[in-house]
This record gives structure tokens, sequence and C-alpha cells, in this order.
């Protein structure tokens, strides 16, 4: 087991990892908002942008992870880039602002036409730092194998609660502070300055956390294992299983936030706050799940009684709303 110290240097890597994630997605929301004008549809674009390229990244990554045998080098590199593509992606969204002014008048008033210019400009710009970001947790979670293969599902969920973490302090922060204190191009350089704080504390971890505990051909073995029996019927049952649960995490968070901008009348702070709870419950929720792998063996049927209490809660969710013009006004 890798002594809990160790573990310091990289856990602060993955809470800056998502806080620099959180403070440029709502400074991009910001800029996205005022390029494209609908708060609601400009978040939603960012959404879609970034997490369609995140998911893209975690899979290249993830097909590569068995020739990569040095991961937190990958991991300081990969911060290094990510702080440069952030400054260049702000210069994208001002490029998008005068494009999208340009181009959007032309197409009418076709809805269709104009929410898919919308959409297909954030994608153009935030995909390429949105795939590289992608390859955070998978690197993580390959060192994480090498360090302790016995218990590597329990320090990833670790790894992926402290990340969780970062992002939702980084994302308070910038709805309390950030947008209300600086422009949006120091905020982006902030954000860039931790991404490489996050690549120093990897390149500290990779010289300091000893390697001698890692076994990369039972690493490499267990996980074409684990991925020949996620070809069958049960693991794409299950993936897709997972997928949509996703999906409605992500509808949750738009409805909140357009249900809660009514009342703040700022949707980006709407947006924020809803944000900023769900990712606190997510650091907790991962926590608590890795501490539990520690003594039980995960399975299938304790997956599907979490979809159905989350059901439930989102359907109560409902007439919580019916509340808020009670506690607002």
């Amino acid at each position: 087991m890798l002594p809990s110290a160790k573990l310091v240097p990289v856990g602060a890597a993955a809470v800056l990892t998502g806080a620099c994630a959180l403070i440029q997605e709502l400074i991009w929301v910001r800029q996205a908002t005022l390029a494209f004008g609908l708060s609601v549809q400009a978040y939603a674009a960012v959404v879609v942008a970034l997490l369609g390229g995140t998911a893209l990244g975690s899979w290249l990554f993830a097909r590569a992870m068995g020739r990569i045998h040095r991961p937190l080098l990958w991991f300081a590199g990969m911060q290094a880039a990510l702080a440069g593509l952030a400054l260049l992606t702000l210069l994208g969204l001002e490029q998008v602002r005068h494009l999208y002014a340009a181009l959007a008048p032309g197409l009418g008033l076709e809805q269709g036409f104009v929410q898919a210019l919308r959409l297909g400009l954030s994608v153009a710009v935030l995909s390429p730092i949105a795939l590289l970001a992608g390859g955070s947790l998978p690197l993580l979670g390959r060192w994480a194998g090498q360090q302790d293969t016995q218990r590597g599902s329990a320090l990833v969920g670790r790894l992926y609660a402290w990340e969780t973490v970062g992002a939702a302090v980084g994302c308070g922060c910038t709805a309390l502070i950030l947008l209300r204190t600086l422009p949006a191009g120091a905020a982006i350089q902030l954000a860039a300055g931790l991404h490489i704080v996050a690549g120093l504390l990897a390149l500290w971890a990779h010289r300091t956390v000893s390697m001698e505990t890692a076994d990369t051909s039972t690493f490499r073995r267990s996980g074409g294992t684990s991925a020949r029996s996620g070809r069958g019927r049960r693991g794409i049952w299950l993936l897709t299983a997972y997928g949509v649960s996703g999906a409605v995490a992500l509808g949750y968070q738009v409805v909140w936030g357009r249900v809660l901008a009514v009342f703040t009348l700022d949707a980006v702070y709407s947006f924020a706050i809803v944000l900023t709870v769900f990712l606190m419950g997510l650091s907790i929720g991962s926590g608590v799940a890795a501490r539990r792998l520690r003594r039980h063996q995960p399975s299938l049927a304790g997956f599907g009684h979490l979809q159905l209490w989350l059901a439930a809660l989102g359907l109560a969710t409902v007439f919580l709303f019916y509340l808020l013009p009670l506690v607002a006004y």
C-alpha cells in the first residue's frame, strides 16, 4: 500500500487540475454569453463542447495507457500544454464573438441553424483543450494502478474525489470572487498558472514517489482482462446505463440552473451555484465510495440501487421548484 504522505503531491495536483477546469469553464460561459446572447444556450454549447471533448480525450488516452510507463511525466507535460491552450482559447472565443456577429444575421430566424452555429463555433474553439484535459484522470489512474495493484480502484476513487473537490472550490471561488473582481483574461491567466503548479507537483511526485512497487506487466494484464470482459453483453449494458446516468446528470444541471436564473437574474451565477453544489456532492460521494471499496467489492446491484435513489430524488426536486418563490420573495 502506498503511504498516505506520498499521495500528497499527486492529490494536490488533482485538486488544482479540477479547480483549473471549473475556473475556465465559467469564464468561457461568460464569454460565450457575451458572444451568443442567450445564457442557457451559451452554457449548453460550452458544456457540450467541453464534455464531448473530454470524453473523447479520456477514451483516446485510455487506449494508449499500456504504452505509458511514466504517467506523472505525461501528466506534467499535459499541464504545461493546458496552460498554453487556456490562453489561446480565450483569444479564440474573442474571435468567435466577431465571427458569430457576422454570420448569425444571415441565418435569419432559423433557430436550428443558429443553434448549430453556436455549437459548432464552441466545439471548434474548446475541443483542443477539452481533448487534452480528458487525459488527466486516465493518467492519474495509470499511476494509481502502478502504485497499488490490489486496491487501485479505491485509490483512483480518492484521486477523483480530490479532483472533484478542487472543481467545486474553483467553481465557487470563480462565481463569488473571480467573476466579480477580475477581467476574463486575468482569471484565465490565474488558471494557466495553476496548471503549471500542478505540473510541477507531478514532477516532484515522480522524483520522490518510489516506483519499485509498480508491476506494469500485471497492470497491463489486468487491464486487458477487464477490457475483454467489458466487451461482453453485460459490459455493454453497464456502459450504456452509465452513459445515460451522466446524460441525465447534465440535464439536471441545465434545468436547475435555468430555474434558479429566474430568481437570481444572473444565469452564469445560477449555473455556478448549481455546479458548486453538484460537484461537492460528487466529491463527497466519491470519497465515501472509495472508502467503501477498501472493504467491499463493487457490485452491479449497488449501481442499480444508486440509480433508483437518484430517480426518486430527481422527481422530488420538481416539488421543491414550487417552493422557490416562497424562499426568494
